[in-house]
């Protein structure tokens, strides 16, 4: 009985993590386009890493881990306005 009670705590813990990426990755995706650096900042927080490229383009980068670790690199425009997004390995 204490093993399933410890198996389904273990489950539970991995689909709230999981959940988490699938919010952030469902609001990027949702939001190319229309969302400003403020907005985003609001909905996850303050970036882990920022860079101004000569192109007047900022980029912001997030990190997650849980187990793995994703990386989430958004491209804003000039106008602060969300351009594109990637995920990839740290």
């Amino acid at each position: 009985m204490r093993r399933i009670a410890q198996w389904s705590a273990l489950m539970l813990m991995i689909l709230a993590l999981t959940a988490c990426a699938s919010q952030q990755e469902r609001y990027l995706k949702q939001n190319v386009n229309q969302a400003n650096q403020d907005a985003v900042a609001k909905r996850l927080g303050p970036p882990g890493h920022t860079q101004e490229l000569t192109t007047g383009e900022t980029l912001w980068s997030y990190e997650y881990r849980n187990g793995d670790c994703k990386a989430y690199v958004l491209t804003f425009k000039r106008a602060k306005a969300l351009r594109d997004w990637k995920e990839q390995k740290c």
